[in-house]
């Protein structure tokens, strides 16, 4: 009996096609399901063919047949479970090489990205940016300003509402109504200007402490930065698998985690390449 390899629709995938015992029809030696064509279409609307001339090993053939000829389909399915992983394995290398992924580029790339996740990081220009318009950096301007208004009012004040005291215990004391008179507007006004200044003075610590609050978070948020870099860092050297979990658990976006998947897919590549050698 010859046993080659046909599309299984039930299946969907190349299997060893064995003859029916009832009439000429060619089954499925897994499913036992009739093969009726040898040939299948892909998402793309291309026609694939099944290779039928592929045959299976003498060693798995003459087991095969012999199971099959005994009636015994589950010993028949254990003999060809190593056929079926290499299928899969070629399968797996048609799919890397129709995404046009070279073995050569896999190599390279896999180098390039252990060399740029083992480097330092580089301040680009749009941090450099960021650090000099940072809340930080306001927090040291805004507050110079406003500490110098304010202290400037709060002087004008004082002087003024100590010249007005003067006049008017001068008044007092001499009995001078005119310098009561002179004394008294100086001392509302100096007053005012103290309350002026001294709103100046509150205004300005809040704002230090608002840009001090902000300081502060983004501190926070810099230090979880640090945290999940020097996780990622940790897990690094570990297989793309564990990778691609640890990723996933430290919450990382969504271009690192694609990255780990297509480093799996070119280590698949490699692996297939040297199985092949």
């Amino acid at each position: 009996m010859r046993a080659t390899t046909m599309w299984c629709r039930s299946c969907q995938q190349d299997v060893p096609a064995v003859a029916s015992t009832s009439d000429a029809t060619m089954q499925c030696a897994r499913c036992q399901s009739e093969l009726s064509a040898a040939q299948r279409v892909n998402n793309d609307g291309e026609v694939h063919t099944s290779p039928t001339t592929t045959t299976i090993p003498k060693d798995h053939h003459t087991a095969l047949e012999t199971d099959v000829l005994n009636g015994s389909i589950d010993a028949a399915l254990r003999s060809w479970e190593s056929w079926e992983l290499a299928e899969d394995l070629r399968a797996a290398d048609r799919l890397v090489n129709s995404l046009g992924i070279r073995r050569t580029d896999v190599a390279h790339k896999l180098q390039t990205d252990s060399a740029t996740m083992t480097s330092e990081p580089r301040i680009q220009p749009a941090d450099q940016q960021l650090a000099t318009n940072s809340p930080a950096t306001r927090a040291v301007r805004k507050p110079r300003r406003g500490s110098f208004m304010s202290w400037s009012v709060l002087s004008l004040g004082l002087m003024t509402f100590a010249f007005g005291a003067v006049l008017l215990g001068w008044s007092f004391w001499m009995g001078r109504a005119d310098l009561w008179r002179l004394g008294m507007p100086f001392t509302l006004a100096g007053q005012a200007t103290l309350v002026i200044g001294l709103a100046l003075q509150l205004d300005g610590l809040w704002r230090s402490n608002q840009a001090s609050a902000e300081s502060v978070h983004e501190l926070d948020n810099q230090l979880d930065e640090l945290r999940r870099a020097t996780t990622l860092l940790s897990t690094s050297h570990s297989g793309p698998s564990q990778s691609f979990y640890s990723h996933m658990a430290s919450g990382a976006g969504p271009h690192l985690l694609l990255a780990d998947l297509k480093s799996q897919l070119d280590l698949l590549a490699i692996k297939l390449g040297n199985e092949k050698q």
